[in-house]
């Protein structure tokens, strides 16, 4: 298990090390320069998220919302499973929502369109200065979108504050059980 864990562990850095151009052929780097131009931070994303929930410099944000609501776990028999999320949503402008999980895909519902996320391909990290109670920052790719968000690209979820389970276990005696756990985060939509 350990020499598996050290050949992931270095095929993993030297794939970061190619794709910063570090010991790659003239055209590897050359390539890895121009991945790393186009995905240069957009001039509106925050300076405190993480480099690797980058939105390309050529998006931009179509709506701005923080929310706040309910993350809903079930019990299923030892463990607390996040089975979805009911957090209301207003952008600036005045526009609302609610992000909810539908037949376990995030969905953005707005008063005026739809959008859902890919979960698969999705970047989950833990906030700048997160608490352990608070739900990890992400980006994924949207999808199925409507409305006034048609071609939205990416969906970001930051400044979360709260919506983690207090502890990871429950019991058999709880199974099948839900609970919520409130946050508030700022959801932003963006096109490119």
């Amino acid at each position: 298990m350990r020499i598996m864990a050290r050949m992931v562990a270095r095929t993993a850095l030297s794939l970061l090390l190619v794709a910063a151009g570090w010991g790659a052929a003239p055209a590897q780097a050359a390539a890895a320069r121009a991945l790393r131009q186009e995905m240069a931070p957009s001039a509106e994303y925050s300076t405190l998220v993480p480099a690797v929930l980058e939105i390309p410099s050529m998006c931009t944000t179509k709506y701005s919302c923080p929310g706040a609501g309910p993350q809903i776990y079930t019990c299923n028999g030892s463990h607390w499973e996040n089975t979805n999320s009911n957090v209301t949503f207003k952008c600036e402008g005045g526009l609302m929502g609610v992000h909810s999980v539908i037949a376990k895909v995030p969905s953005y519902n707005f008063t005026c369109g739809f959008v859902q996320g890919h979960t698969q391909g999705q970047i989950m990290v833990p906030g700048p200065g997160a608490m352990p109670s608070d739900l990890p920052i992400y980006r994924r790719e949207a999808f199925n979108s409507s409305g006034c968000v048609m071609g939205v690209k990416w969906i970001t979820r930051t400044d979360t504050k709260g919506g983690q389970t207090p502890t990871p276990t429950c019991t058999m005696a709880e199974n099948g059980t839900t609970e919520g756990i409130d946050y508030s985060a700022t959801f932003k939509f963006w096109m490119c």
